[in-house]
């Protein structure tokens, strides 16, 4: 069975995001990390929990501030790279539309 999480970040040092990207490298687990302090993480294994997330988080990034949560649903906006938004409509399923584009605001009227 196919799970998603949601590992989020708050680290004064930037290493420790570096490390745990360099721990998912060696995982058997597919990852996506476009955000600097976020990442997404799935796994086949019905075994892999939040709480297992955390032991495997934490000691890559001992000192930082996470909250993990596994993914029900989901949306987002974040202008990325074909590639990155196709990994998200892959692994997690569902549609991105238009998040290349960030949306346009009417020019504010011109004075005088």
């Amino acid at each position: 069975m196919r799970r998603r999480f949601l590992v989020a970040i708050y680290s004064p040092d930037e290493a420790e995001g570096d490390n745990f990207t360099l721990a998912l490298q060696r995982s058997p687990w597919a990852w996506w990390h476009h955000v600097p302090t976020m990442w997404v993480i799935v796994v086949e294994d019905d075994k892999v929990t939040c709480a297992r997330l955390m032991e495997f988080a934490r000691t890559a990034m001992p000192q930082s501030s996470l909250i993990i949560t596994e993914i029900q649903d989901w949306a987002a906006f974040v202008p990325m790279p074909p590639e990155s938004r196709q990994w998200l409509i892959n692994y997690l399923g569902g549609v991105l539309t238009q998040s290349e584009a960030r949306p346009r605001l009417p020019a504010p009227p011109r004075k005088g």
